[in-house]
């Protein structure tokens, strides 16, 4: 203890000494800190200024939203956008187009091209072509066994596929897929040697009189028949209606529902 002359005491105390190794990494920290202080402003400014690129350069692409748009709905007519977005297709730039039948259409955001398309679930898909016309069907059947006629046709479905059936004078039946036209086998529908009646009016007259009757249907099903003892043709449309029509005169007969 030491007296000083105020008259107070004091104690000396005896502070551990730092070593050499506690200054350098204090000396480290503190310019580790001033560092960090002088170039985060900078960084941050550099990632605003790349954020701030992107953004415009996502917002400059040559084709836009309704340009996109309108591609989409062109590949699936009748369809309607559900969601569209911007996004990245294989490296490149595309519009991500979701229409309501589930299919997402990707088109070039630069060029307006459509990249691919594929169900929102994936899986590619193409577009199935349109079905045939009764007119295509019968050309090709007939191509078959040149110089015979339809007697009677019709469009049913065989394990999921739409088909043509097309049963000629000749006893041989021609099926083909509704959709390709391709044909999918021959059958004999009537024993050989037999012959139809003979009749005046063709089977795509009396469609005619009876498209003519009901504008804006369609035939669904056509066979030759007996109606009151009369050999006629059985014209049955998409309305729901089956017309009765003379084979020999082209009188129609009658008017009959044959679905509802």
């Amino acid at each position: 203890m030491h007296r000083i002359q105020s008259g107070l005491t004091v104690q000396k105390v005896l502070m551990p000494q730092k070593s050499p190794g506690f200054f350098v990494a204090s000396s480290l920290v503190l310019a580790g800190f001033l560092h960090f202080a002088v170039a985060a402003p900078a960084l941050a400014e550099s990632t605003q200024t790349q954020e701030a690129t992107t953004t415009a350069s996502l917002l400059s692409t040559p084709v836009s939203f309704n340009q996109a748009r309108a591609i989409a709905l062109a590949q699936f007519p009748g369809t309607r956008l559900v969601y569209g977005e911007r996004t990245r297709e294989a490296g490149v730039l595309a519009w991500d187009m979701k229409l309501n039948n589930g299919i997402a259409v990707y088109i070039n955001a630069q060029t307006g091209a459509v990249i691919k398309q594929e169900r929102w679930r994936g899986g590619v898909v193409t577009p199935p072509p349109a079905p045939i016309t009764l007119a295509q069907a019968r050309n090709i059947a007939l191509a078959q066994y040149p110089g015979t006629r339809v007697v009677r046709h019709q469009r049913l479905r065989e394990a999921g596929v739409l088909v043509w059936q097309m049963r000629l004078d000749n006893g041989m039946a021609v099926y083909l897929h509704g959709r390709t036209g391709e044909i999918i086998r021959h059958e004999r529908w009537r024993r050989a040697g037999t012959t139809p009646p003979a009749t005046t009016v063709s089977f795509q007259r009396a469609l005619n009189i009876a498209l003519a009757q009901y504008p804006g249907t369609r035939l669904v099903k056509g066979e030759l028949t007996r109606e009151e003892g009369i050999l006629a043709w059985d014209m049955m449309l998409s309305n729901g209606m089956a017309v009765y029509i003379d084979a020999n005169t082209g009188a129609i007969i009658e008017h009959e529902r044959w679905r509802w």
